[in-house]
């Protein structure tokens, strides 16, 4: 039962993975075509820390649920 739900994890942490990182593409596409490049960089400046800290909250789910499976995989 342990394994089942460990590879349920895995792959909804791979989809969660995909998810997040296809809104990050299209969200960058949307302000790239209707603000400009300006906006972009600005956005996704290394100095915007809000914009990296949202990324990873919503990306901690699929990280924890990676985690998890990992841990069921072992124990």
């Amino acid at each position: 039962m342990k394994y089942k739900i460990a590879i349920i994890l895995k792959w909804l942490a791979k989809i969660w993975s995909f998810l997040v990182i296809l809104s990050v593409i299209i969200g960058a596409v949307g302000i790239f075509v209707y603000e400009g490049w300006w906006k972009l960089t600005e956005v996704f400046s290394p100095l915007n820390f809000i914009n990296y800290l949202t990324i990873l909250i919503i990306l901690s789910p699929a990280i924890g649920a990676h985690y998890l499976s990992e841990y069921l995989l072992k124990n």
